[in-house]
């Protein structure tokens, strides 16, 4: 059967009523969906309009999907399978950012330790300089962290809607040109039960097809390579391959899809990588003496970023000030100049260490205290002596006047 045909007539069948509940590009509003979509749920889309027909949205269910983006983002079936299809092009923090959002639109604004918690919680988890699952939104939606001084519902609406319209305008569109979604929409003309999201590929693949699957590495001098890429293979044992033919450190580069700015998880299976394009980019490697906790670390970073902005954050982690230590290599007496690319150090041991140490200081607050103390002392002995010389000269004087 034709896929393509029987994507058309599912989405024909969808009926202009159904069509007409849709919004436009990027808008969002605040209409509920009642009997839908649990409240609770992460997924309750809030802010996207409301189904005229849940009944008729469950009879054709997968083929509403093409409808609109925002149709799918009613379904919760819907958002598992692109969620599923985000995770496969690494990119499912945007719909796990929209979610969280989601949720956070609707704590009430009197709950102030509730909004204060989810909003902590959504800037460390997605928006923050060292968040553990970044969001690409652009600058101008940067949010710096007193922000969290004063959350309200609709503190995260800009950086919610960059990410919907990158949803909408890129990811979207693939993942109804998907195997994944075509294979639903078989089964839904079919009869059959949805296809477990996990064990549909990524791209069309063919059974008869057991030639090797590539994809190509684009390497840091500029030349490319291409790499095989196998089931059951992690990223980094195939990528191991590539590092070693070409004499480059695998411990000190990150890999990226070709646009992305992401680093690839190099634990995950390689073959979701088949005929994709790939970034390799060099990292400069160094290790971290920090002497006033006793503590060493390793450390990764980009080449060319200066060296007070990849130390500043790792400093402020241990509750450390970078303004308060001096930073040398390891050996040496000169003091690091911060403001050089962090490139200087590839390789190097730095040791980071207050500027005046405690026992220092102590020392010295004892000197100046003796020093006051004596300048007191002999203060007092002059401060005597002109008393006494004030009183001979006074008794003189009397002895001789008339």
């Amino acid at each position: 059967m034709n896929l393509g045909r029987v994507l058309l007539g599912k989405i024909t069948a969808v009926s202009y009523e159904e069509r007409s509940a849709t919004v436009s590009d990027g808008e969002l509003n605040s209409t509920e969906l009642k009997d839908c979509i649990s409240e609770n749920s992460l997924s309750s889309n809030a802010s996207l309009p409301s189904v005229q027909s849940c009944r008729r949205l469950r009879e054709r269910r997968v083929a509403s999907w093409a409808v609109s983006f925002e149709r799918l983002l009613q379904d919760s079936v819907g958002v598992k399978y692109f969620s599923e299809f985000l995770r496969k092009e690494f990119s499912e923090e945007n719909i796990l950012f929209w979610q969280a959002c989601e949720y956070f639109n609707h704590v009430p604004a009197h709950d102030k330790k509730e909004l204060s918690y989810r909003a902590r919680e959504i800037f460390s988890k997605f928006l923050c300089s060292k968040a553990t699952t970044p969001v690409n939104i652009d600058s101008q939606a940067q949010l710096a962290d007193d922000i969290l001084n004063s959350p309200h519902p609709d503190m995260f609406k800009e950086q919610q809607l960059q990410i919907f319209n990158l949803m909408k305008f890129d990811s979207y569109t693939r993942f109804l040109k998907s195997p994944l979604y075509q294979e639903c929409i078989l089964a839904e003309v079919e009869g059959r039960p949805l296809p477990d999201p996990q064990r549909v590929p990524s791209s069309p693949t063919s059974k008869k097809d057991k030639s090797p699957k590539y994809c190509c590495v684009n390497l840091p001098d500029g030349s490319s390579s291409k790499m095989a890429v196998k089931s059951g293979f992690s990223i980094k044992e195939v990528l191991s391959g590539v590092c070693e033919k070409h004499g480059i450190n695998i411990a000190a580069v990150d890999l990226f899809l070709v646009g992305g700015d992401k680093p690839l998880v190099l634990h995950q299976d390689s073959s979701i990588l088949e005929s994709r394009d790939l970034r390799l980019e060099k990292r400069t490697l160094f290790r971290l003496d920090l002497v006033p906790i006793n503590r060493s670390v390793g450390l990764k970073a980009k080449p060319t970023k200066p060296v007070t902005e990849v130390l500043r954050p790792v400093v402020a982690k241990y509750g450390l000030n970078l303004n308060e230590l001096v930073a040398r290599l390891s050996g040496e007496q000169e003091p690091l100049d911060l403001g050089v690319p962090i490139s200087n150090l590839d390789g190097q041991r730095v040791v980071l260490d207050e500027k005046e140490p405690t026992k220092g200081r102590e020392r010295q607050r004892g000197v100046l205290v003796k020093q006051t103390a004596t300048v007191s002392s002999s203060s007092r002995s002059q401060g005597s002596t002109v008393s006494l010389l004030q009183r001979f000269f006074s008794i003189r004087s009397s002895s001789v006047s008339f």
